[in-house]
């Protein structure tokens, strides 16, 4: 951030220590909401486990909220070392075409701390509010570019308006192979996909279904890795989505092999009216994809294939990570 900018932040410092603060507990009436794209990290606020998501100039934080309604952003940022207050910014675009800048200033929180880095000194929570339009809004956070210390954020939205509380996992109607993983103690069914193998998902519309991908990581790959998700229908392709994979920290194959799960990655298909047979795959070779699929919950009579406790259990989601 340049000279110029923090002296504009500087001027704002003490009204937003004042009026910028809120703790991490939610409000009574408010919501915590998952980022669709995110990094996720766990602060320790009085002791107690908080689940924020790391923002910086390279990750971008990805939300998407349904109005009208109010999103409202928590943040805390990291202190230099032997410094006591910290002044930052972020940079909020909607819908990929609005962009508001938004300066905080805060102060050093000794009951917070990084677990992962004890030595990581975390600031008091200060927050952010936008008035959410109707319909359906996607919004980027990312910190301006040359940022150097890290910001931490946690989303939430009046209780009322929470986007999709009830979705519900459901069975594709063809696919080659089930996959349990296991995340947090818990199972999950999904579903394997390479080119040439799509998944096929039979579903009325008009809906909009909510999908999970991991690509799998053979022991030979290292870092980050690329690839496409592409939805079709009668062999017409509606849509590839590019995805980065990073290598989940929760996620284990219930049955261990030469592959590791990458996180998971939301993706969404919006189903026109009338009955469709979609196919989902990924168009890289050599590679296997991972898939889970959501239905909402007042929709669930749209899927045309089974459901049962077994496959399409209300686990809600499987926690991305």
């Amino acid at each position: 951030m340049n000279s110029s900018t923090y002296k504009a932040l500087s001027s704002v410092f003490v009204f937003l220590l004042i009026f910028g603060f809120i703790g991490d507990v939610a409000a009574e009436g408010w919501d915590l909401v998952d980022p669709t794209v995110g990094k996720l990290s766990k602060l320790k606020i009085s002791g107690k486990t908080r689940q924020y998501f790391e923002i910086s100039p390279t990750d971008t934080t990805v939300i998407e909220v349904t109005g009208p309604t109010t999103l409202k952003i928590l943040t805390r940022a990291v202190l230099s070392k032997k410094k006591r207050d910290v002044l930052y910014g972020l940079i909020v675009y909607r819908d990929f075409k609005i962009r508001n800048f938004v300066g905080r200033g805060s102060s050093l929180d000794k009951s917070a701390s990084y677990p992962k880095k004890s030595k990581r000194r975390i600031s008091e929570s200060r927050s952010i509010e936008f008035e959410v339009p109707s319909g359906t809004h996607v919004y980027q956070i990312i910190r301006p570019k040359g940022s150097k210390n890290t910001v931490y954020a946690r989303f939430l939205v009046p209780e009322a308006n929470k986007k999709d509380i009830n979705y519900i996992a459901f069975l594709p109607r063809i696919f080659t192979e089930e996959v349990m993983l296991e995340i947090r103690e818990q199972e999950y069914i999904y579903y394997r996909s390479s080119t040439g193998k799509p998944i096929e998902i039979d579903v009325i519309g008009p809906t909009r279904i909510r999908g999970l991908a991991r690509l799998e990581f053979d022991h030979s790959i290292r870092g980050d890795q690329p690839y496409r998700v592409q939805i079709s229908e009668n062999g017409k392709i509606i849509t590839t989505i590019p995805i980065t994979a990073k290598i989940s920290g929760t996620a284990t194959y219930r049955d261990p092999g030469d592959k590791v799960p990458a996180r998971g990655e939301n993706f969404y298909i919006d189903v026109p009216a009338g009955s469709h047979k979609i196919e989902v795959s990924t168009p890289d070779p050599g590679v296997s994809v991972l898939f889970r699929f959501y239905i909402p919950q007042k929709d669930l009579g749209n899927s045309t294939t089974p459901k049962s406790s077994s496959h399409a259990g209300r686990f809600g989601f499987d926690n991305k990570s």
